[in-house]
């Protein structure tokens, strides 16, 4: 692989490393809300904290990217 092929690669990943990493204010909500029900271990799994966009999150519903 080339140089160049190597950089774009790491300038990709990098450039997705934030939205794996950081929550936004609605994430933040809805994992205060998991942990204000005390949800078990097995509940609510998908809702990840560390995952920026909760729109993946199961039983979730985003309206109008809202």
């Amino acid at each position: 692989m080339s140089l160049k092929m190597e950089l774009f690669f790491a300038i990709l990943i990098l450039a997705c490393l934030p939205s794996i990493v950081l929550s936004d204010a609605q994430g933040d909500a809805l994992n205060a809300l998991k942990i204000s029900l005390k949800a078990s271990p097995s509940q609510l799994t998908s809702w990840n904290p560390n995952q920026v966009n909760p729109c993946t999150w199961v039983d979730i519903t985003v309206i109008n990217g809202i």
